[in-house]
């Protein structure tokens, strides 16, 4: 999903004539999932907490249970998809759009707690992991985008 989506907006930008836009959202996006995604793997390496006893009704989960790494991905992926939905799509599209997504991604981690694949606490630290990493995302981002906008003011700057 990350890499479709990603690569659609690289593509429609370049379409609209708004490809810087679009570029930082594909920039966000990426960084926001495949980050957050690394940052779970490290956290459940270094915690190595044991899941919740396994019933057998619906799965078997080998890795370690903290952080949950769905509840992350629902926030990096799912949220972060929301919000550049609310930023890029046009009218009353957008919320419908937009709201689903937002909705999604947390509903995933309740769902893990639900199924008995996560401890609550689980889900918690991967919302919370998946937030925090997605904020950093949109701030490395922003920074990304005010220098490159600083540089193309400069360099269009007449000589004193």
């Amino acid at each position: 999903v990350v890499a479709v989506v990603a690569i659609g907006l690289l593509w429609g930008g370049q379409r609209r004539r708004a490809f810087g836009l679009h570029a930082y959202a594909a920039a966000f996006l990426a960084l926001s999932a495949l980050g957050g995604g690394f940052a779970t793997t490290i956290a459940k390496s270094l915690v190595g907490r044991p899941r919740p006893p396994w019933n057998g009704v619906w799965s078997y989960e080998p890795t370690s249970s903290y952080p949950s790494a769905h509840s992350q991905g629902g926030i990096t992926v799912w949220v972060a998809l929301g919000l550049i939905a609310l930023v890029l799509v046009p009218g009353r599209v957008r919320w419908v759009i937009s709201i689903p997504l937002l909705v999604l991604g947390p509903v995933i981690g309740v769902s893990r707690a639900v199924l008995g694949v996560h401890w609550s606490s689980d889900v918690l630290g991967g919302w919370s992991l998946g937030g925090a990493w997605m904020a950093m995302s949109a701030v490395i981002i922003v920074l990304i985008a005010t220098g490159a906008a600083r540089r193309r003011n400069e360099s269009s700057d007449p000589p004193a």
